[in-house]
């Protein structure tokens, strides 16, 4: 065996330790995208959880949401307060959710499971009157195009299911 020889097998050997190196990484790489949306998607599911928590802790908390989306006039200052930024902590929710599914760090499913239920929401004139006075201007246009989008298609649900007021006798809804 010449040098000549020997230095090619050893030029061999370097490219298939290379290729296996690029293997490994991006396998690597691969698990580690894979471990980022995975904690990605359960940070975003818990302030979810974390809200949900929040609106329904007391009585008079979940009373202020219901009543908000309601569009209930008799809600107080500090009661208005409170559902605005409610209504903002929520809308932050949903657009973070919409931006994370843009870019493929969530599974679309997430979304189209809570659909229906942001439709609900947006569809409400306690949302709308938010949205039109403070909130449009606090998202981005893209997400902005969304809500639109969802408040034009309004609600798949009965006021007095999504808003929490008992119908009337006549059948529209009146406040719980």
């Amino acid at each position: 065996m010449n040098w000549e020889m020997i230095g090619a097998v050893g030029e061999i050997l370097g490219v298939a330790a290379v290729i296996a190196t690029l293997a490994y990484l991006s396998r690597q790489i691969r698990a580690s995208t894979k471990a980022t949306r995975r904690a990605a998607m359960q940070e975003i599911l818990d302030q979810s959880g974390y809200f949900l928590d929040h609106v329904s802790s007391t009585p008079e908390t979940a009373g202020v949401w219901y009543r908000g989306l309601a569009g209930d006039a008799s809600l107080s200052p500090d009661q208005r307060a409170q559902f605005r930024v409610m209504v903002y902590r929520f809308t932050h929710i949903i657009e973070r959710l919409h931006y994370m599914t843009e870019a493929g760090d969530l599974d679309p499913w997430i979304i189209e499971k809570n659909r229906s239920a942001n439709r609900d929401i947006f569809a409400s004139p306690g949302y709308q009157a938010w949205f039109r006075d403070r909130g449009a201007h606090l998202i981005s246009d893209s997400f902005r195009t969304v809500v639109e989008q969802d408040m034009a298609k309004g609600s798949d649900m009965p006021a007095h299911l999504a808003y929490g007021t008992i119908p009337s006798e006549s059948g529209s809804g009146g406040d719980a």
